[in-house]
């Protein structure tokens, strides 16, 4: 609320968003992002700026050709996933690994092919669930 001064609020921590408790996804969010070939991608950005873990991992072919597309942490490979050579075909990471995800740190997914949407291209979908540490 703003001061009676003028002067504008401050904050001593972190402010709790309720649409991260939504009903209808028991609080899990998705994020979408397009591969770049062998160019890396950022999921949130260079930095994540929250704090959560990784729930799942599935993506669709944009093309036929086949590849490894692997998705990173600061931790490590969260999950590499082989994309086929059918398009549309929809592919889910069978296990996952270190899934933390960290407020400086940064997810990102690569392609193992070169050549954007004419190699080894796939729509990514991670879901995550945002940490409520403010309790």
């Amino acid at each position: 609320m703003a001061q009676p001064n003028g002067l504008n609020p401050s904050f001593d921590g972190k402010v709790k968003a309720l649409g991260f408790d939504a009903t209808h996804g028991n609080g899990v969010s998705v994020t979408v992002k397009e591969t770049n070939g062998t160019t890396l991608v950022n999921i949130f950005g260079t930095a994540s700026g929250f704090e959560g873990t990784i729930t799942g991992i599935y993506l669709v072919a944009l093309d036929a050709t086949a590849a490894n597309i692997t998705i990173s942490s600061p931790g490590g490979t969260v999950s590499t996933i082989a994309k086929g050579a059918t398009t549309g075909a929809v592919v889910g990471g069978a296990t996952l690994s270190n899934t933390a995800i960290t407020i400086a740190g940064s997810i990102s997914m690569v392609s193992s092919v070169a050549g954007g949407v004419a190699g080894g291209a796939a729509r990514v979908f991670i879901t995550y669930k945002v940490s409520d540490n403010l309790d």
